[in-house]
């Protein structure tokens, strides 16, 4: 086919929304891994996508990968700064993250006396 640009970026938007609406159900279904791989999908199209960059943390923390979240949430609020769901999430990941710390240190403490 010969398409034009206008067409080809319609293509693009179109893909880009069925991968992160697919894996929004994935999501639902708590069907981590199908959902992980919509979203690097979605992201390949567009790597400043907000939305995917959210719910691929979104993903990481119920997989209690919260780092890789986190990193995740900051490139996402780079992009949307304002975004509520971003902001509530990178709150709960640093919870997450400070208490996992908190058991280092305390299984640490155990093992070291």
């Amino acid at each position: 086919f010969d398409l034009s640009q206008e067409d080809k970026k319609e293509i693009e938007d179109i893909k880009l929304s069925l991968h992160l609406n697919i894996a929004m159900c994935h999501i639902k279904l708590e069907a981590w891994e199908f959902a992980l791989k919509h979203i690097d999908e979605a992201l390949k199209i567009d790597p400043e996508s907000c939305k995917a960059l959210y719910r691929r943390a979104l993903v990481l923390e119920k997989q209690k990968d919260f780092d890789k979240a986190k990193n995740d949430l900051l490139k996402a609020q780079k992009i949307s700064p304002d975004d509520k769901a971003v902001i509530r999430l990178m709150e709960r990941v640093n919870i997450q993250i400070k208490r996992q710390d908190a058991k280092a240190k305390k299984m640490a403490q155990k093992m070291f006396g």
